[in-house]
């Protein structure tokens, strides 16, 4: 019986709920190789650290003993995800699809062990549903069930559009569930909806329920969203690691905590003495060393572009293209946000004001603009670097 406890704390810790706590412990328990079923679409071809959250879970599951079934949403991925979305997502092309699915399947197959995992991609099935079967599941529920769920609720409330199609993914979503029979399917919280969905869905098909994990979401390195490549604060697990070096430690130190505690392979129980930059450079290295080696994960802080030794440059200073569509010329304060060289506005109008800003080794004024199709060498400060390349309209 204790080990049954022990290895329910286990699988518990770091998560934010499990559904339902009596029924998994059963599960577990029965000593029955789990089929455990996680979801993504592949909207985007890389994987990024919120993603890992996830992963670093289903690594623990597998070394359990269970199975991992890793649904690649190449049908769902066209309708796209609504949570958190307050307009329509665009819906992306099946060729789009494609390709991303293809990466992410790679990226994956590297991360976890190949020998206790399947990856699917739910085409294979939803592709096939028949009208028939379609309406016989939207039948099953209603319009205000959907308008339970926080994002569409408010989203009626405020008066924005709701497309029908938006409505039928979390029952297409589930219907991968009944299709693989799941016993336990593992989400970001913000995945409640859809995973109870889920259970509902096997219940009609007379499956007995999935349990339910949910993680924590990561806030990207904004400190304020949930981790996207939308809003531009995310962090690849394929980013270079001088890029991923850069970004670790620049996010908020009040942030890092939450980091560690998700991300960290190796997590210290106690942050008290522990500097907040020094938990950012110790993280940094540790996820690089995962994601490339240990001999990489030493050389990363020479290779971010952020750092001063010895009065020279950075080596492989980081090249960045942004895309322009409201300015002729452009304000610095503005490019030192968007290229991220600065946390915020306040950061980047101080740095200015206290002559910290340099281009193409010049220090320069609020009133200076900047050009399309050129290359400014920026330097924020004693030790943040890039190469901005400007493409206009």
């Amino acid at each position: 019986m204790n080990n049954i406890k022990n290895i329910f704390e286990k699988i518990k810790l770091n998560t934010k709920k499990i559904l339902i706590e009596k029924q998994f412990k059963k599960k577990i328990k029965s000593k029955k190789i789990l089929n455990i079923k996680i979801g993504i679409d592949p909207t985007t071809p890389n994987l990024h650290l919120g993603h890992f959250v996830l992963i670093k879970k289903l690594k623990q599951l597998q070394k359990l003993g269970h199975n991992i079934l890793f649904i690649i949403g190449d049908f769902t991925g066209i309708i796209g995800d609504p949570t958190g979305k307050n307009i329509t997502r665009k819906i992306l092309t099946k060729e789009q699809i494609k390709i991303n699915a293809i990466k992410c399947k790679h990226q994956i197959l590297k991360l976890l062990n190949p020998n206790k995992i399947k990856i699917l991609f739910n085409s294979e099935w939803l592709k096939k549903i028949s009208i028939f079967k379609l309406i016989k599941i939207l039948s099953k529920f209603t319009i205000s069930k959907m308008l339970e769920r926080k994002d569409f609720n408010k989203r009626y409330k405020h008066g924005y559009s709701i497309s029908i199609h938006e409505f039928i993914y979390p029952l297409i979503q589930a219907y991968d569930s009944v299709v693989l029979k799941a016993d336990i399917e593992l989400g970001g919280n913000d995945q409640l909806f859809n995973l109870l969905i889920g259970r509902e869905l096997q219940k009609i098909f007379n499956q007995e329920p999935q349990n339910i994990i949910t993680m924590p979401i990561l806030e990207g390195s904004d400190g304020k969203k949930k981790m996207s490549k939308s809003l531009n604060n995310y962090i690849n697990i394929k980013d270079k690691p001088g890029d991923m070096y850069r970004k670790l430690i620049s996010i908020n130190d009040n942030l890092i905590y939450k980091y560690f505690k998700l991300l960290s392979i190796k997590p210290i129980n106690k942050f008290t003495k522990i500097n907040p930059r020094d938990l950012k450079i110790k993280l940094a290295t540790e996820l690089i060393t995962y994601f490339y080696n240990k001999n990489i994960a030493k050389k990363a802080s020479l290779l971010i572009g952020n750092k001063v030794n010895n009065n020279f440059f950075p080596i492989n200073i980081p090249k960045i293209k942004i895309i322009i569509k409201h300015f002729i010329k452009v304000p610095i304060i503005y490019i030192l946000n968007k290229s991220g060289l600065v946390k915020n506005n306040s950061q980047a109008k101080d740095l200015v004001k206290n002559k910290k800003i340099k281009i193409n080794n010049i220090i320069i004024n609020y009133n200076y603009k900047l050009i399309f199709n050129k290359n400014y060498f920026i330097q924020s400060g004693n030790k943040n670097f890039a190469i901005i390349h400007l493409l206009g309209p």
